[in-house]
């Protein structure tokens, strides 16, 4: 019976170790919105800023996560319905589950301003002039 007892034990750490070695899933958002967004292509999202400002509103739907019980993401730098400026900006999310197990993943945004392109197009018409 003692026997019996301590094999069920054993069995049972082995399941708990072994679920808190698995790593922490996380699939980044697929719908990244913007009233201005221009296109996306591998991977990298380009918008333009909003009317009149030197920066975009993004948003995004949260990623899925899978793991061992509560699953706690970290967005960095942005979060969902920041104001984004103009650049080349990595978005990367962190998922954490209870025994602090993790993964990552991450998407491009591309943030274009309006009135640079304005200029940029002014600039070509005079020049060809």
């Amino acid at each position: 019976m003692l026997l019996t007892f301590l094999i069920l034990i054993l069995g049972i750490s082995n399941l708990v170790n072994s679920q808190n070695n698995e790593r922490s899933i996380i699939d980044c958002p697929t719908n990244v919105t913007s009233n201005n967004y221009i296109g996306g292509v591998s991977g990298l999202i380009n918008i333009q800023t909003d009317q009149k400002s030197p920066n975009a509103t993004v948003t995004w739907d949260p990623p899925v996560t899978s793991g061992n019980g509560t699953v706690t993401v970290v967005s960095s730098p942005y979060e969902s319905g920041d104001m984004i400026p103009i650049g080349t900006h990595t978005i990367t999310f962190t998922a954490t589950d209870l025994f602090g197990n993790n993964g990552t993943c991450d998407f491009v945004i591309k943030v274009e301003g309006k009135l640079l392109k304005t200029y940029k197009s002014i600039y070509r018409n005079i020049k060809q002039k």
